[in-house]
C-alpha cells in the first residue's frame, strides 16, 4: 500500500445524535499526493433513514498542482461516479450512472487555487507562523469543479483532547463560499483539525477526531 502522510479518522453527529463517520487519508504516490476522503452519514427520521456514501481520490503535484480526481456518491440509488482530469485548458470531467455516460469541460479555477492536499499545508503553515487570519481558494469535488474561496479568522482558544491528553486548541470561525453560515473549527499546535461545527440550517454538524474504531462502532 502506498505510504500514508496522514491518516485520520473523525465520528460524525447530526443536532445531537450520532449519524457517521469521515475518514481522511494523504499517501505519497510517484506524481506527488493522494488525498482520499470518505465519507458515510445515515440521514431520516425514526430510523427510516437513508445512508449516503461519497469517497473522493484528489492527485496533485509535490508542488501543487492539480492531476485528476475521481468522486464516487452513493445514496441508495445507482452510484454516480465522476471523473475530472486536469489540463492548461480547465478541467474535463465524465460522469457515469446505471450505464449513462456524459462529458464536459469547465474552466479551470483562478489562478492561484489550491488542490486539497496544498490547502491542508497552507493552513499549517499560517497556524504555525502564528497568523489570525487566512484566506485561499480551493474546489470541493463533492460539489463541484466551481471554485470554492475559503476565509478563517481565529476568534480564541479552547481546551480540548488529543491523542489521550489535554491540549489547547484554537479556534476559528471559518466561512465558505458554499455555505451561508460559518463554521466553528478547532486546531491543534500542529495544525491538525479536531474538531468542527457547521450550522447546516435543517441542524448542527459536528466531527470530532477519534480513532477508526470509534468512528467506525
Amino acid at each position: 500500500a502506498p505510504d500514508a502522510v496522514e491518516d485520520r479518522w473523525y465520528v460524525l453527529s447530526l443536532a445531537g445524535q450520532r449519524c457517521g463517520w469521515m475518514h481522511q487519508r494523504v499517501e505519497r504516490i510517484a506524481e506527488g499526493f493522494r488525498s482520499v476522503s470518505e465519507t458515510e452519514m445515515k440521514v431520516g427520521r425514526m430510523g427510516q433513514g437513508v445512508a449516503i456514501r461519497s469517497r473522493t481520490v484528489f492527485d496533485e503535484t509535490a508542488r501543487g498542482e492539480p492531476i485528476r480526481a475521481e468522486i464516487r456518491k452513493d445514496s441508495g440509488s445507482a452510484p454516480v461516479t465522476s471523473t475530472w482530469t486536469f489540463t492548461p485548458a480547465g478541467i474535463d470531467i465524465v460522469e457515469e450512472q446505471g450505464g449513462r455516460r456524459a462529458t464536459q469541460h469547465r474552466p479551470a479555477p483562478p489562478a492561484g487555487w489550491l488542490p486539497p492536499h496544498a490547502a491542508d499545508e497552507f493552513v499549517k503553515h499560517r497556524l504555525a507562523s502564528g497568523a489570525k487570519d487566512l484566506r485561499y481558494v480551493t474546489v470541493d469535488p463533492e460539489s463541484g469543479p466551481e471554485p470554492v474561496s475559503v476565509e478563517s479568522v481565529r476568534s480564541g482558544t479552547a481546551d480540548g483532547e488529543l491523542d489521550g491528553r489535554h491540549v489547547t486548541l484554537t479556534e476559528w470561525s471559518t466561512k465558505t463560499s458554499l455555505i451561508e453560515r460559518p463554521s466553528r473549527e478547532f486546531f491543534s499546535a500542529d495544525g491538525v483539525l479536531v474538531r468542527s461545527i457547521t450550522d447546516l440550517g435543517v441542524g448542527v454538524l459536528e466531527s470530532r477526531l477519534g480513532s477508526r474504531e470509534a468512528a467506525t462502532a
